[in-house]
This record gives structure tokens, C-alpha cells and sequence, in this order.
């Protein structure tokens, strides 16, 4: 993170890029301060009063887990998922992890702090209770948040790995 007069940029790859983090504003603020808060930046512009971005990536899945999902109510009992986002390259190394609950709906949203735009990604599903599932196609985190649907195909598990357990969804 550096702090110029101008604005306030982010390098992943030890200062050799530099990306313009001062979105929202209609020309880069004067910075004055700057703090780095667990997974936000926070900075004091002139004029502007504080600026605040996440430094984690998103990603909005929906999933339903088979077993769990009721067909005459529409509904899913809710149940806690773990998404690795893996390198898309062989030997498909964990590039970063992510646990959250899915609703009754089958939505959950999962935050990432090791995932850098341009780095190719695979999702990796796991669960207490069903077999693990990678995403079909190949992503990256070039927009915010990623969104991906496992419910609307089952081609979009690798190998068309899944079934449709419901055909109104």
C-alpha cells in the first residue's frame, strides 16, 4: 500500500504495479492519513472526510447440497461450506480458503484475502456430508464480487458432477 499525494494505490507483486484504489471519488483525493484495519483500509482525505475499501474479494455462490435440499418446500437445510479457491494450473495448489453458512436458499457469500486480480482460480466445494465439487470453468477476481451458480446447470460442476434435483429451481 502506498500513500501518495494524489491518492492511495496497492501493489500485489512488491511495488513493480500499482492499481488505483481510489474508487468512488470523481477525481483521487489528497490523502492526510492511513490505516490498514484487519481486512479494510481506511483513509483521511481533505475535504472528503474518511474513505474506506475492503481489501477482501468476494464471492456470491449459490449451491444447493443434495440430501439437504427439500423438493416440495423449495428450501435447503442450512449447512456450512468451505470454497478453496485453487490455482488453475497443475498440481492445483490452495490458493486461499473460505467458510461460510448457506442459507435456506441455497446463497452464501464467502470473503478472500490471499486472491489477486489476473490469478486464474478453480472453486473447490466441500462439505460435511457430500463429495467434494470443483467449478466446471476457470475464473478470476478481475470483478468484485465473483458470482457463481452451480444451481442453473449441471454442467457447471467439473465433469457434470451433480445432478438436478429440482427442476423449478
Amino acid at each position: 500500500m502506498q500513500v501518495l499525494n494524489w491518492g492511495v494505490f496497492q501493489s500485489t507483486n512488491d511495488g513493480v504495479n500499482w492499481t488505483d484504489n481510489n474508487i468512488g471519488f470523481e477525481s483521487a483525493p489528497v490523502v492526510y492519513s492511513l490505516l490498514i484495519d484487519n481486512d479494510q483500509i481506511f483513509s483521511g482525505t481533505y475535504g472528503r472526510s474518511v474513505w474506506r475499501k475492503s481489501l477482501a474479494k468476494s464471492l456470491k455462490l449459490s449451491l444447493l447440497i443434495q440430501g439437504f435440499y427439500n423438493t416440495l418446500s423449495h428450501k435447503m437445510v442450512k449447512d456450512t461450506v468451505t470454497v478453496y479457491l485453487k490455482n488453475a494450473v497443475s498440481p492445483y495448489s490452495n490458493l486461499d480458503s473460505s467458510v461460510a453458512v448457506l442459507d435456506s436458499g441455497g446463497y452464501g457469500n464467502f470473503s478472500y484475502f490471499n486472491s489477486f486480480d489476473g490469478i486464474r482460480s478453480i472453486l473447490s466445494l466441500s462439505t460435511r456430508n457430500s463429495l467434494e465439487t470443483w467449478s466446471s470453468a476457470v475464473y478470476d477476481f478481475n470483478s468484485d464480487p465473483l458470482c457463481y451458480d452451480f444451481i442453473s446447470a449441471a454442467s457447471q460442476a467439473y465433469g457434470g458432477n451433480q445432478i438436478m434435483a429440482d427442476s423449478s429451481t
